[in-house]
């Protein structure tokens, strides 16, 4: 008869998730910041592709995936300000570093960063944040550097 291993299934932060920009420490955002929907990280692309052959397929790892990061910052605060004040000088930061809603699982890096959207959205006094939208690069698969 099996038996209940009772693993922990570990516990989330509604407030840990945080995004920091080191080239642009004004426009750092932690969940004090943040709409309900706090944020969202997605890797657009596959992290290698499978080539199919005649009898099979080869593996081809990617060096880099493309990603986009949406934060939900609130209108009712500076950092809103300070965000679109980052557009109109210039829509490149560099690197972001985000930081997920649990201490188990590793912040993630994204380089070469570009502002895509600072969308203000409805403005009719019950909807209080923009959506931000950044977009650059993960590097991954670093083993294949080993066969240079």
């Amino acid at each position: 008869m099996a038996v209940n291993p009772q693993v922990s299934q570990g516990n989330l932060n509604r407030v840990r998730a945080s995004v920091i920009i080191p080239a642009f420490p004004t426009l750092n955002i932690n969940s004090s910041h943040m709409g309900k929907q706090f944020l969202n990280l997605e890797w657009e692309e596959a992290f290698g592709d499978q080539i199919e052959t005649g009898t099979g397929v080869v593996n081809s790892p990617a060096p880099y995936v493309k990603g986009t990061c949406t934060i939900n910052i609130l209108r009712s605060q500076l950092i809103a300000s300070q965000w679109q004040a980052q557009v109109d000088a210039t829509s490149i930061i560099g690197r972001i570093v985000v930081h997920p809603d649990s201490t188990v699982y590793p912040a993630q890096t994204v380089h070469d960063c570009q502002i895509l959207r600072a969308s203000p959205g409805r403005m009719d006094g019950l909807n209080p944040t923009i959506d931000v939208i950044i977009t650059g690069v993960r590097y991954v698969n670093n083993d294949l550097w080993n066969m240079v």
